[in-house]
Order: structure tokens, then sequence, then C-alpha cells
């Protein structure tokens, strides 16, 4: 962790490292009952939609960039 010559700036540093740390570790078990959860599960069909406007999206940047 970098160090910091002012006192305050180094102990708000380590509080937000900290908070980062905790909340990482709720998110880690929030993914981990939702990937156990059943009922969590994104239907079929809306994962396909999904996937074929991230694709076409993909792909009209490709083109703009190609452009």
């Amino acid at each position: 962790m970098k160090t910091y010559k002012d006192p305050e700036e180094q102990a708000f540093a380590e509080l937000m490292q900290e908070l980062a740390r905790g909340e990482g570790r709720l998110l880690l078990e929030e993914n981990e009952r939702r990937l156990n959860d059943p009922d969590a599960a994104v239907p079929a069909e809306l994962d396909r939609k999904c996937r074929e406007l991230i694709l076409q999206a993909f792909l009209g940047q490709k083109h703009t960039q190609n452009s």
C-alpha cells in the first residue's frame, strides 16, 4: 500500500482499503448464493436475446472502427 506523508490521508486510504475488502467479501458471498439458487437462473430465451444484442453491438462497433 502506498504511504502518505499526511497521517489523515494514510488513515483514509487504509479505511477505504478495508471497506473495499469487506464489500468484496460480501459480493463474493452474494455471488455464491446466487450461483447455488436455481430460481436465480436467467431464462434461456432471455439469455439468447441478450447474447444477440451484445453480438450486434460488438459487430456494429467493429464495423464503425474499420470504416
